[in-house]
């Protein structure tokens, strides 16, 4: 077994190591034939049965593209931040230390500390990931203080507290807390959102506030006459005062309203009454799983919403109360409306008795509608997958929940069990999706500002919102590994992000956003790493699988196969180079991700099949996605080169056509002047004339046609006109050199010197066995081109012609390509 120490896997996934490491690669000498062959049908033994061979390498290792310091990455300084009560919004609370540290500290003390803010934050951060749910702001402010304190040497001037006390100040008049990153940021953020949001509430409770006091007015008028019994508005004592009822109440109101219309303004003052102490006391309802609430401690967090623990099903409860509360609402709206019609006397019973006897909820409009209290439901994404016939019903009624939706990296690795896979639960947000009437956000906080941009938009839509979102297990405390492993989840394409907002545009492709991954264009992103080799440095790209992610767990890791240096076959592909090609020309390959030890030696790890059902799942996903989105449309690059092969046809066919024409053409004219020089060659003989010579009007040799299809601009090479002389072509020896249109290589014959790849990294690039071949013919100038074929040491390189006839110098240029053609 190659087992593996976790200490140093860390070491490795470091996001604060070195960024001068250097990647290196060894390559030993190949063993016995009878060695190879050996480890040949054992190595495919591993691939289909999992089996470690007696030849894999015991050493600690981690995927080369999770380490940060490998790919020139900064420290994930996102976190920790600071949220702004005036400002709703979250701040950088490293950006705002330095800004307070520089406008009152002095210059020598503030760049001191200013330099060591990345150490003194990231301690802070490490206390945070303590869970505190209750943010207590000016303990925490305190514990900055203290870091500050002991970050500076034993030679801190004796007034270095009066240079912290006025960024104390202004830390602690911000009043909002600070968060780390951590499994219970998410719902602290979500806590966050929804306070705010429940903020922008208070008008609209006054609005209804007003529309009970003058509702109350005109049934006490109803009742008392035009005396004010302030006995009557004892209810609402607190809301207005007897003088504020007399300013919004109608100054002439009938005494004997009909008795139906009088009972739908009681009914309409009791519906206001019970929304006003509702919207009060109850500004939020949650329903929340019973373990998530224990396992992430959320009734701290959540203190002054209304939380309704349940032990399973919770949108089956939410949808319950929906039913009960949906009837309140509209009750509610029926009775402002009724409310702006009575205060200012125009209700015309002919009109609206009818209209406020059937009134529905499909008469709401989007201004009300954003009034409706958030109901939360906070479940695991594989829970609501068992609950599909209640979450496509909610939001194909547009219902008004929101549902935060938890997957933590534990449930998007690989199950210890094969038969548990759930691939369904990572595709909740494509159920969403699909009723086209919803937000939907996935992805996760480890950027913090787009997270709680996603939560914002998502409680003031007016639509069901779903956030998917990832954690970090419950009690995780590894720092920031966790954040880098669910950097690499999203970026592997494991859980890509996406955002589908029906208000942002009226087509669907305005709708759909994957920008947010990193290059969304391609299936897998691409990172290029340079490499130390015993023949120098070189570059080689590598792509980032979900492979590479899943190895990132220490379980996974473990089930690797670490192939010896000195194993060098053709049958290991790269895994997105396996997943891309044909399964049928993929028979007898083995697919590898590359990995690095603890001293940053470049290895190839071979996984099990078992691995590939899972990731063929998620690049099924992604290529889904990448559909919908518009980002990569295949059936778009099908047509596109179909038409290209029918503009090639048609074009070639057409070059044919005129090569006919022009070929019978000069025959024709050839056959008329054969018969005129022979018709004066017997005139001349019959005249008893002996030089014939001069009777010849000319050799008709006949000379090919010649007509290319490179590009537009070339030119056709043509027969010459009949009329023209014609020189009689020069004898030439048998042998003839063909010199190709493009440049093109030898791959077999590559050392991969890395000559061709440095001189024109636009034409050459190397194959899955770093073989150099020609990428793009006019990717660059022909001068590189054949200065590439000059210095390549194999002489594999063709420079073949010039793509640009227009190029300086080339008459030099194909001197120079002549022996290399």
């Amino acid at each position: 077994m190659n087992e593996i120490n976790n200490l140093d896997t860390d070491q490795i996934l470091d996001c604060y190591a070195h960024s001068d490491v250097v990647v290196t690669r060894e390559q030993e000498s190949a063993p016995p034939h009878e060695q190879l062959k050996s480890y040949r049908e054992q190595l495919h033994k591993y691939f289909v049965q999992g089996v470690k061979t007696d030849f894999c390498q015991q050493i600690n290792v981690a995927p080369v593209l999770s380490a940060p310091c490998l790919r020139g990455e900064l420290p994930a300084t996102a976190y920790p931040v600071l949220f702004d009560p005036k400002k709703n919004k979250l701040c950088s609370l490293h950006e705002q230390l330095e800004g307070l540290i520089s406008e009152h500290c002095a210059s020598e003390i503030g760049n001191d500390l200013i330099g060591k803010l990345p150490s003194i934050l990231l301690s802070l951060q490490e206390n945070l990931q303590v869970a505190k749910p209750e943010l207590d702001h000016s303990a925490q402010i305190q514990e900055l203080m203290e870091l500050m304190g002991n970050a500076l040497s034993k030679d801190t001037p004796k007034d270095f507290q009066e240079h912290l006390d006025p960024v104390k100040q202004k830390l602690l008049s911000c009043q909002g807390p600070i968060m780390g990153f951590g499994a219970q940021t998410p719902y602290q953020l979500l806590n966050m959102q929804l306070k705010s949001h429940m903020a922008t509430f208070s008008e609209f409770i006054a609005h209804m506030q007003r529309k009970l006091s003058g509702l109350s007015a005109i049934a006490h008028l109803q009742d008392k006459g035009p005396e004010k019994d302030s006995a009557h508005f004892e209810f609402a004592g607190d809301l207005l005062s007897l003088d504020d009822v007399q300013e919004v109440s109608p100054q002439r109101v009938s005494s004997d309203l009909p008795k139906a219309r009088l009972e739908r303004i009681r009914e309409s003052i009791k519906a206001l009454s019970n929304a006003v102490r509702s919207y009060t006391e109850q500004p939020n309802k949650i329903f929340i799983t019973k373990k998530l609430l224990e396992s992430h401690n959320l009734k701290a967090v959540f203190g002054q919403a209304t939380i309704e623990v349940v032990g399973s099903n919770a949108l089956s409860h939410a949808k319950a109360y929906l039913d009960k509360e949906l009837p309140n609402f509209t009750a509610l709206i029926r009775a402002m409306r009724l409310a702006d019609l009575e205060m200012t006397q125009t209700y015309d019973e002919s009109l609206h008795d009818a209209y406020f006897e059937g009134f529905a909820p499909s008469y709401l409009n989007y201004e009300e509608i954003k009034y409706f209290r958030p109901v939360i439901v906070i479940d695991e994404s594989h829970n609501i997958v068992d609950q599909t016939k209640d979450f496509l019903s909610l939001f194909s009624d547009g219902a008004f929940i929101k549902v935060f939706a938890i997957n933590t990296l534990n449930d998007i690795n690989l199950p210890v069990v094969a038969s548990k896979l759930k691939a369904s639960a990572l595709e909740i947000a494509s159920l969403a999706t699909f009723r086209r009437n919803a937000y939907v956000y996935q992805g996760s906080f480890e950027d913090p500002y787009a997270f709680e941009n996603a939560l914002r938009q998502g409680l003031n839509a007016t639509t069901p919102a779903l956030w998917n979102v990832l954690i970090p297990d419950a009690g995780s405390e590894d720092g920031p590994a966790s954040a880098i492993r669910i950097h690499r989840a999203i970026e592997s394409r494991q859980f890509p992000r996406l955002i589908y907002d029906i208000e942002a545009g009226v087509d669907f492709g305005s709708h759909f956003n994957l920008e947010a991954n990193p290059q969304c264009d391609l299936v897998y992103p691409n990172q290029v790493l340079e490499i130390k080799t015993s023949r120098g440095k070189c570059t080689e790209q590598i792509s980032l699988s979900s492979a590479d992610y899943l190895a990132m767990e220490a379980h996974n890791l473990q089930a690797l196969e670490i192939i010896p240096d000195w194993y060098q076959k053709e049958s290991l592909v790269a895994v997105a180079d396996y997943l891309s090609a044909d399964p049928e020309s993929q028979t007898g390959k083995i697919p590898i991700i590359q990995v690095v030890d603890e001293d940053y030696k470049l290895h190839r790890a071979a996984i099990p099949a078992s691995w590939l059902q899972q990731i063929r799942s998620r690049l099924d996903y992604w290529r889904f996605l990448q559909e919908l989105g518009g980002v990569k449309s295949q059936h778009f690059e099908n047509k596109l080169s179909k038409s290209k092969a029918e503009w090639t046809k048609a074009k070639e066919e057409a070059l044919k056509a005129l090569e006919a024409r022009l070929s019978e053409a000069y025959e024709t004219q050839r056959a008329a002047d054969m018969e005129r020089t022979i018709h004066n060659i017997l005139l001349a003989l019959m005249e008893g004339k002996t030089d014939l010579t001069s009777l010849a009007l000319g050799s008709s040799a006949t000379v090919p046609v010649n007509i290319t299809l490179e590009t537009d601009e070339e030119p056709l090479e043509t027969a010459p006109a009949p009329n023209e002389n014609v020189p009689a072509p020069e004898e030439t020896p048998n042998e003839e050199v063909s010199v190709s249109q493009v440049p093109w290589v030898e791959s077999d014959e590559c050392t991969s010197c890395n000559e061709c790849i440095n001189t024109a990294p636009n034409v050459f690039k190397y194959n899955s066995d770093k073989q150099a071949h020609v990428h793009n013919p006019k990717g660059d100038k022909y001068a590189k081109i054949v200065a590439a074929a000059e210095k390549c040491p194999a002489m594999c390189i063709h420079p073949g012609l010039p793509q640009d006839p227009k190029e300086p110098g080339l008459e030099k240029l194909l001197k120079r390509a002549e022996k290399y053609q």
